[in-house]
């Protein structure tokens, strides 16, 4: 592999809409996401993590919120 190929390993983070997905919208994401970051000759992901968003609380629907997520300690 050149170093014109080589690719910084790292990490991507993507945020979905949760409205109108479906497998093949998220599997077109996963491949660009391969793309940008990893292997560029074989595209391996080491670390793969899905985090589904909950359902927003009545309080927060009316603002346009379709998710909210906390953490309170």
């Amino acid at each position: 592999m050149s170093t014109s190929e080589k690719k910084l390993s790292g990490r991507i983070s993507i945020g979905l809409n949760p409205h109108g997905q479906d497998a093949a919208k998220v599997q077109s994401i996963v491949e660009q996401a391969l793309g940008l970051a990893g292997c560029a000759r074989c595209g391996r992901l080491a670390f793969l993590d899905f985090r589904f968003g909950p359902d927003p609380a009545p309080e927060f629907t009316h603002l346009g919120a379709v998710s909210v997520d906390n953490e309170l300690r």
